[in-house]
């Protein structure tokens, strides 16, 4: 990532507490799901077509892989509405 995105400084204030994020990647995110179990992070899904993956742990997990080469973005995993249903986001 070439600038700090927003959400650093949401996770650094967080610590520890669990988070569920969408890492958007440079290149096939299943490339990543090892380094990113590695750093404490449960993957969720893996999508290709956009590459991104969708996982869910400590927000300092989270900080540790921020500045790979590979992460081109990280945002909130948010819940998403559909005609009165919901899906994704914190259960």
């Amino acid at each position: 990532m070439s600038k700090e995105p927003a959400i650093i400084p949401k996770l650094r204030s967080l610590g520890r507490q669990t988070v569920r994020l969408i890492i958007r990647t440079a290149d096939t995110p299943q490339d990543h799901v090892e380094e990113l179990e590695q750093a404490g992070l449960r993957v969720h899904k893996v999508f290709r077509l956009i590459k991104a993956v969708s996982v869910e742990g400590p927000a300092s997990a989270a900080l540790k892989i921020a500045g790979r080469d590979w992460v081109q973005a990280l945002e909130e995993d948010q819940e998403v509405r559909t005609q009165g249903t919901s899906r994704g986001g914190s259960r």
